[in-house]
């Protein structure tokens, strides 16, 4: 169990550096490493976290299936559509990672009172609230983004296309704060998710509870 929520960690310390990918390969081929490669090793991490001895498997199990859903969107639209297909890919892949979270978070919850650690469970309850919070304001971001964008390309081209060299750069200086908040709550989940993370680790740890070879 312990090497899941080790595996899952490392693919979070990795969000970072593979941003830089896309720098280094400046390609859609990049945007789709950068995004599959956490992707994945999180995938892996998932599963093994299935095997821990919880009465209730279906939140591990709807975990495991939003993400591979997702894995498979990006994969098959940036096969498909190239550049085009890896955006609407992220956007799918970054929905069903949400989901993927609420129904992980739950199964985490289940494991810490397996094992006796009340506090821990409070804990998660927290994160879930904290992501909900979280995927709240990035749908809302996202609906806002599409009318400003939307309503700046309408009136850039009224105005015989020029316009858009005044209305475009305008939305984005509009966007810049709502996106600008969505980020800040989404670097706090996550500094929440990996403190969690590592706590109900060194609890599973400092227990000796062992479910995999690899964990010892």
């Amino acid at each position: 169990m312990s090497a899941g929520l080790t595996l899952k960690l490392v693919a979070m310390w990795l969000i970072f550096p593979a941003m830089l990918v896309p720098w280094l390969w400046p390609t859609y081929l990049g945007l789709l490493t950068m995004a599959l490669v956490p992707l994945l090793i999180d995938f892996v991490g998932r599963c093994y976290c299935a095997q821990a001895p919880v009465e209730d498997a279906l939140p591990i199990r709807l975990s495991i299936l939003a993400q591979f859903t997702g894995i498979l969107g990006l994969t098959i639209a940036s096969i498909w559509a190239g550049l085009g297909g890896v955006l609407v890919g992220l956007i799918w892949a970054a929905v069903c990672q949400f989901s993927a979270a609420k129904w992980f978070i739950k199964h985490l919850r289940a494991i810490a009172l397996s094992i006796d650690q009340p506090a821990i469970a409070v804990g998660m309850d927290q994160l879930r609230q904290r992501l909900l919070a979280t995927t709240m304001s990035a749908y809302g971001s996202g609906a806002i983004a599409i009318v400003v964008l939307s309503c700046a390309v309408v009136f850039g081209i009224m105005a015989y296309g020029i316009g858009l060299l005044i209305t475009l750069p305008l939305a984005f200086l509009m966007l810049m704060p709502v996106v600008m908040s969505t980020m800040v709550l989404y670097f706090l989940m996550l500094y929440s998710y990996e403190r969690h993370l590592n706590a109900l680790r060194h609890a599973l740890r400092k227990r000796g509870q062992v479910y995999f070879p690899q964990d010892t």
